[in-house]
């Protein structure tokens, strides 16, 4: 029947793990998921401060899928600790509940690796770790699928693959192309 045949769409709506995610990979995503076309709402900086602003609007495209990237800026020292965990959970439930009816993928952000700045990425990656395990208590009290990226992006670091670029937070090609994997593995 021709319904089988009608082209999905998936949005990619978050942070800058998401907001980096350029024509290119789009493409790879597209073609590894097959009939689905690719939208990015995803912007450097976003917490889910921002997202709860955007959530209304990008709710009303009715998404087949949409990919969840939050909780660094969140959770980002540098920014003074932005928004709190407590408002974080809030906020990233009150984001979920707004697609009902697509099939959501939350992808936290695997832990940085700065070599340059090795206390700033200890800090960072501890507050990280305690919104990325509030992400995993949502995913199970919502039922929404999550990526377990501090395990996939974990084998890299123990493997000394380095899927980062320069700045130690943000992916390169092995990265981005790992992220392609693992959303086209939850979706097909």
């Amino acid at each position: 029947s021709s319904s089988a045949m009608k082209t999905k769409n998936l949005i990619l709506f978050g942070d800058s793990m998401f907001g980096r995610f350029g024509r290119d990979y789009i493409l790879l995503l597209e073609e590894a998921l097959g009939n689905v076309t690719v939208y990015n709402c995803a912007a450097g900086g976003f917490d889910t401060r921002d997202g709860i602003k955007r959530a209304d609007y990008i709710a009303q495209l009715k998404a087949d899928i949409i990919c969840l990237s939050f909780g660094a800026n969140d959770s980002d020292p540098e920014r003074g600790h932005a928004v709190p965990l407590e408002e974080f959970i809030r906020n990233i439930t009150s984001i979920i509940a707004k697609f009902y009816g697509s099939k959501i993928i939350l992808f936290p952000c695997p832990p940085a690796d700065d070599p340059a700045d090795e206390i700033g990425t200890r800090n960072f990656n501890k507050l990280l770790s305690q919104y990325n395990q509030a992400l995993q208590e949502v995913s199970k009290k919502t039922n929404v699928e999550i990526i377990d990226s501090a395990t996939v992006y974990g084998e890299f670091f123990k493997q000394r693959i380095n899927y980062h670029v320069p700045d130690g937070i943000h992916f390169n090609e092995i990265g981005n192309k790992k992220l392609i994997e693992e959303i086209s593995k939850i979706i097909q």
